[in-house]
């Protein structure tokens, strides 16, 4: 596991999890702050972590394969913080570690792709109805269907 002396500002990616921030840490990676993320969820970080690392060995020894990331650059630690880092392909196994219906969601979302050819989030089509109707054509159409 590499250690990490300087990074660029933490921001987040993912709208549903804003607490999960990333980072590039040189020219080639990112990663994300796995311990603030546990922290923030109220979660002991040493445990969910072993949790992660030791259950979903499979997808981390495979992603890092696939990826071409050495298994000393999947995991990090910030020198000024502490924290365990995780390179950036092991956000979404970890987030499905973390959060078990999140996973289910995944799944279901890669079967909806499979068998339509297209799946959007829930908080996309909203932001998408936001943009496209005003608050009283939406409600005028909820109350045209019932």
């Amino acid at each position: 596991m590499r250690t990490i002396e300087k990074h660029q500002d933490f921001e987040s990616r993912f709208g549903e999890f804003p607490e999960l921030l990333f980072a590039r840490y040189d020219d080639t990676r990112i990663y994300f702050d796995m311990t603030r993320f546990l922290r923030s969820l109220k979660l002991d970080p040493e445990r969910k972590i072993s949790e992660f690392t030791e259950g979903f060995a499979l997808w981390i020894g495979n992603l890092g394969k696939v990826y071409g990331i050495p298994p000393d650059e999947l995991f990090a630690v910030d020198s000024a913080t502490g924290h365990r880092l995780a390179e950036e392909s092991l956000a979404l196994p970890f987030l499905t570690c973390v959060d078990p219906v999140f996973g289910v969601y995944l799944l279901e979302s890669m079967s909806q792709m499979l068998s339509v050819g297209i799946v959007c989030s829930d908080t996309y089509i909203l932001m998408q109805a936001h943009d496209r109707f005003t608050v009283e054509e939406l409600i005028s159409t909820e109350n045209s269907n019932a």
